[in-house]
């Protein structure tokens, strides 16, 4: 008898600069913003401060951050992290999300 395969992980949600332009104004920028300060304040969102790595000719710089569970508004808790490198002039970056219950 075979075993029952274990659930797939949702697949992941990639987006590029255009897509976030697309979706993202500055209503809902300034919201989500606005959001993350209050829920610091009441102290359901961890941010630490940045880590940073040093790599000869600039450095790694990583921000991480998980906000809690919001059982009253509905939404599940979530945490990720963003890094970006000084020496890259361009401003490129990578953000990762993962919602803290499900881990997808």
């Amino acid at each position: 008898m075979t075993p029952p395969a274990a659930p797939r992980p949702p697949a992941p949600v990639l987006l590029g600069d255009a897509e976030v332009r697309a979706r993202l104004t500055p209503a809902t920028a300034t919201a989500a913003v606005r959001h993350a300060l209050l829920e610091h304040q009441a102290g359901r969102l961890a941010a630490p401060p940045r880590v940073h790595a040093g790599l000869g000719g600039g450095e790694l710089v990583f921000t991480v951050g998980a906000l809690a569970d919001e059982g009253a508004q509905g939404l599940a808790g979530v945490h990720g992290f963003r890094a970006y490198g000084t020496a890259d002039r361009a401003g490129e970056q990578l953000v990762a999300v993962w919602d803290s219950a499900t881990g997808g």
